[in-house]
């Protein structure tokens, strides 16, 4: 009986979390500053022709300039939910990807300490959790990261066959590179648990498996539209920008930026703070 009330307390404690979080992604949509726009035009132009966008399509002055759209999956999503759903549909669907995306994480968490662990850390990340809750192509970024994460720890931990985890990753890196630029981050995270299982002799993990896996990861990631473009655009993208974008700025210079604003503390506190968990 006690197990039982520990359990039912842990997720009504859980769920009550989830259902905090999801009130930062119910806001108003301001599209002056949005991209959602564009994501939904591109995702129009995508089923009209057949083809994503491979050009500088919204300029004035260069629509002819070749531009990979490595985002062009998401934009093809987002139209779909819009022409049925509106925009209300799209709110919901990218709630949905972040909550997924942090019960990942949670799991993880809850896995590698305990609840009251991952619970307590998850209410510290609330402020970064919430600084950006735009309808965007990053939130399947997000929710792939976790998963993959996941799948591999429970790999790592005997709890699913190589074959199980190959067949889901492999689909799952092909959608991913059509989606995001992110996409790199999945052969990153493979290639940090083979270096674990190379190195850390208190686990007998077949390091040859991680190794394959890896490998066909990177494969997928050229089954896209551009081919060795678009699988070299996270390492290309920021050539040539033109113009300082907010989010590709370090939290020091935001911070001198914008002085005063408590986000830009609090993203420092909690980075000393996972240094710290790492002593």
């Amino acid at each position: 009986m006690t197990n039982s009330s520990n359990t039912l307390g842990k997720r009504l404690l859980l769920i009550g979390l989830f259902i905090f979080i999801s009130l930062f992604y119910a806001q108003k949509i301001y599209f002056v500053n949005a991209d959602l726009g564009r994501h939904i035009k591109n995702g129009e132009v995508f089923l009209e022709q057949g083809f994503p966008i491979s050009t500088n399509y919204y300029s004035y002055t260069e629509p002819d300039y070749t531009a990979f759209n490595h985002h062009w999956g998401t934009g093809v999503i987002f139209y779909s939910v819009w022409k049925w759903l509106g925009f209300r549909g799209l709110s919901v669907l990218n709630a949905c990807l972040y909550l997924l995306a942090f019960l990942f994480f949670f799991k993880i968490a809850e896995k590698k300490s305990n609840f009251s662990y991952a619970f307590f850390f998850s209410v510290l990340s609330i402020p970064l959790i919430s600084s950006r809750t735009e309808i965007r192509p990053e939130s399947f970024s997000f929710l792939l990261m976790g998963l993959y994460y996941y799948l591999l720890y429970l790999f790592w931990q005997n709890k699913i066959s190589f074959k199980r985890l190959f067949i889901i990753i492999i689909p799952l890196q092909v959608l991913w590179v059509n989606m995001h630029l992110f996409f790199i981050t999945g052969p990153f995270l493979i290639g940090v648990f083979w270096l674990n299982s190379l190195f850390n002799k208190r686990y007998i993990r077949p390091v040859k498996q991680y190794a394959t896996l890896g490998a066909a990861a990177l494969l997928a990631c050229f089954i896209n539209p551009y081919g060795l473009g678009g699988f070299l655009e996270p390492f290309m993208i920021l050539r040539e920008y033109g113009y300082m974008i907010a989010e590709n700025q370090s939290v020091i210079f935001m911070q001198s930026r914008f002085p005063g604003n408590p986000i830009y503390y609090h993203f420092e506190a909690m980075f000393l703070v996972t240094v710290i968990s790492f002593i």
